[in-house]
């Protein structure tokens, strides 16, 4: 992917991630305490949705399998050390020479530890 859209992807996955944490919260009928609570996850959230749109297809890219991800919710329920990760097939079956190059060519915002 060019270098120069990444930012536009970054902002389209913060604004999905509000959103999507937004509709959670409707359909959760949560009330103020529990829409802030739901503000805090919008880093994850964002994390989420960079991941599904930029970093597996580029892992698919370079031939590696990437497993399906959870739905929002579900990547939310899970601690991140523990989260659905794109690169957790790429760890399993690449070298570790391998598996840098891979996090170098697809992981490219330092914001996100995956």
């Amino acid at each position: 992917m060019q270098t120069h859209r990444r930012p536009l992807l970054w902002m389209v996955a913060a604004i999905a991630a509000s959103l999507a944490l937004a509709l959670i919260g409707l359909k959760n009928g949560s009330d103020q305490d529990q829409r802030v609570s739901a503000s805090a996850d919008t880093d994850r959230a964002a994390e989420y949705f960079y991941y599904v749109m930029e970093v597996a297809p580029c892992i698919r890219a370079l031939k590696f399998p990437v497993s399906p991800p959870p739905d929002l919710e579900g990547f939310l329920s899970q601690s991140p050390e523990l989260a659905w990760s794109p690169f957790s097939a790429v760890e399993i079956r690449a070298s570790a020479q391998e598996a840098a190059i891979v996090r170098s060519i697809c992981h490219s915002n330092p914001h996100f530890h995956g």
